[in-house]
Formats: structure tokens, C-alpha cells, sequence
């Protein structure tokens, strides 16, 4: 059987037919937003200390994603085994056929 980590993340190709990492690339954390989600005062803003934690915690959550995205990777490669291998060999033939099939491959 297979073990796809972090679902959530692939899912999307399933329901929407899209590439997942395009969709996954939406959750790349910002450094602003994670001002905006810590409530930072402007005054605060100045603070050197408090920003530098402010990058040490983005760098932290950069990590995160970056593990993220490689396993979303290898979760799109995983799933679509399983789909191709679902598909009847004279459907294969169809798809391989297909002038996207290659370019998509």
C-alpha cells in the first residue's frame, strides 16, 4: 500500500485536477504576514531584537515549507502511480497517445 504524508497538500490533484505544488505554493509563509499574525506595533517594528526573532522564526517556518513542498513532490509522484495503475492497459495506450501526455509526464 502506499503512504502519502500530509494529504492535505495532494489532495487537490484529485479534486481539481490541478498540479498540487502550484497550489501548495499559496501557503509560502511571508515575513509580513507573520508580522501582521504576531500583532507587531510599529513601535515594536523598531525594536532590532524583536525583529531579528521575527527572522529567525520566518527562517524557521521557510524550513517547514521547504519539507513540505519536497514531500508534497514526492506525494505527486506516489499518487499518480497509483492512479496510472488503476488505469487498463488500452486506456494507458489512449493517454499515451495524447499530445499532452508528454509534456506532462
Amino acid at each position: 500500500m502506499t503512504s502519502i504524508k500530509n494529504p492535505a497538500d495532494i489532495i487537490v490533484a484529485v479534486k481539481e485536477i490541478s498540479d498540487p505544488l502550484k497550489s501548495l505554493m499559496k501557503d509560502m509563509p511571508k515575513q509580513t504576514d507573520l508580522i501582521a499574525e504576531i500583532g507587531l506595533s510599529d513601535e515594536d517594528r523598531k525594536d532590532t531584537t524583536m525583529m531579528e526573532s521575527i527572522q529567525k522564526l520566518y527562517l524557521e517556518e521557510m524550513k517547514v515549507f521547504a519539507s513540505r513542498t519536497s514531500v508534497a513532490k514526492q506525494n505527486k509522484t506516489k499518487l499518480y502511480g497509483v492512479i496510472w495503475g488503476q488505469c487498463s492497459p488500452a486506456l494507458q495506450t489512449e493517454l499515451m497517445g495524447d499530445t499532452k501526455f508528454k509534456d506532462k509526464s
